[in-house]
């Protein structure tokens, strides 16, 4: 589901850059289009990072608890 998520919001953003790119560079009013596009691109990037930072965290947090619970059941309690 976040690979297609991805893939989605990847796809809108080049959608947006080639519209853009048919136009005229010369105008302000484009110019001000092409910078809401690149940080459109830029933010979605960040967000994608920070997404996959905040699952790894919560992988990582449920695998030790899985480790100290297995430790527990198998009697050794070192923690």
């Amino acid at each position: 589901m976040l690979s297609m998520w991805r893939s989605k919001v990847i796809a809108n953003d080049l959608c947006l850059i080639f519209t853009f790119n048919k136009h005229n560079y010369k105008s302000f009013n484009n110019v001000v289009q092409l910078t809401i596009v690149l940080l459109n691109v830029y933010m979605h990037a960040l967000m994608l990072i920070v997404y996959n930072v905040y699952l790894c965290c919560i992988i990582c947090r449920v695998d030790v608890y899985l480790f100290i619970n297995l430790f527990e059941v198998g009697g050794i309690n070192v923690f």
